[in-house]
C-alpha cells in the first residue's frame, strides 16, 4: 500500500524487526530503500546508524566506512557522533587499504577537532606513516614537525605517548643534519672548512640533545650513541683532511702531529 500514511513507519519497523532477528543482510536493503523514499524523515539519522552497523555485520567494510563518513557530515548529528564516525571511517578505510580515503578522513579529524589532543596526535602520526608509504618525504616531515609542536603546546595534556611520538619525530628529523655533517669533507684551507663542519656539528648535537631531553629511554640511548659517533667521525675526518700543498716533509710531519 504505497500511498498509506503509515508506510514510512511500517518500512522502518520492518527493518527494525529484521535487525532484532540478526537478519542484517535483509535489513540493509530495507534501510537503504527507507532512506531513499523518506529522505526528510526524522528517522533517517537512526537509519544511517543502523546501516553503518549493518554493513559491518555483513562484512561490507568499504560501504560501512562510507556510511560513517556520511554520518560525520550530517549536521543533525551531535559533534561527538560526527567525530567518532570520522574516526571509524578512517579506521575502516585502513583495514581495506583505501589509503587516500583514510588520509582524507584523518586530515579532517585534525582540522575539525583540535581540542581532541590524544586523537589528533594519533591522526598526525598515522598521516606521517601514510606519507612514508607514499614516498612523500616533505609531507612526512611536515607531520613529524606538527607532532613535535602539538606535544610542546599541550601543557598538562602531555602524556608518555605524546612525549614518545615527539621524541622519535625529533630523532628522525635530526638524521638529515647528521648526514650533512658526515658528508661535509675538510679541505684546504682547513680553517674555513673546519669552521663550517664544527657549526654543523654543534647544530646536530643540539638537536640530539633535544631528543634526549624527552626522557624516552630508547631515544636517549640512540641520541647518545649518535653523539659519540659524531665525535668519532669528526676526529677521523680531521686526521684525513686535505693537507696544504706547499709543505715539505718536515712541515707536513709537524702538521700531522698538530
Amino acid at each position: 500500500v504505497p500511498d498509506s500514511p503509515v508506510r514510512e513507519t511500517a518500512q522502518y519497523d520492518a527493518a527494525a524487526a529484521l535487525i532484532s532477528m540478526g537478519q542484517w543482510a535483509r535489513a540493509t536493503p530495507v534501510l537503504e530503500q527507507f532512506r531513499a523514499d523518506f529522505p526528510d524523515s526524522e528517522l533517517v539519522d537512526d537509519a544511517s546508524r543502523s546501516l553503518a552497523v549493518g554493513y559491518m555485520e555483513t562484512g561490507d567494510t568499504l560501504r560501512a566506512a562510507g556510511e560513517f563518513e556520511r554520518i560525520a557530515e550530517d549536521a543533525a548529528m551531535s559533534a561527538e557522533e560526527r567525530e567518532e564516525a570520522l574516526w571509524r571511517a578512517a579506521d575502516l578505510y585502513q583495514k581495506v587499504n583505501q589509503v587516500e580515503n583514510e588520509r582524507n578522513a584523518l586530515e579532517r579529524v585534525v582540522a575539525r577537532y583540535p581540542g581532541a589532543f590524544a586523537e589528533t596526535l594519533e591522526a598526525r602520526n598515522r598521516l606521517a606513516e601514510i606519507a612514508d608509504v607514499q614516498s612523500q618525504p616533505a609531507e612526512r616531515e611536515r607531520w613529524l614537525r606538527d607532532i613535535i609542536q602539538t606535544d610542546a603546546n599541550a601543557g598538562a595534556l602531555r602524556s608518555d605517548r605524546s612525549r614518545y611520538l615527539a621524541a622519535t619525530a625529533t630523532l628522525e628529523l635530526t638524521e638529515p643534519l647528521r648526514m650533512s655533517f658526515e658528508n661535509l669533507k675538510l679541505s684546504a684551507p682547513l680553517k674555513a672548512s673546519l669552521a663550517n663542519k664544527r657549526a654543523l656539528m654543534e647544530q646536530t648535537l643540539e638537536a640530539y640533545g633535544r631528543a634526549a631531553d624527552y626522557g624516552v629511554a630508547q631515544v636517549t640511548t640512540a641520541s647518545t650513541y649518535r653523539i659519540g659517533q659524531m665525535y668519532q667521525v669528526f676526529s677521523r675526518d680531521l686526521m684525513e683532511s686535505e693537507r696544504p700543498a706547499d709543505l715539505d716533509a718536515d712541515a707536513l710531519e709537524q702538521y700531522d702531529i698538530l
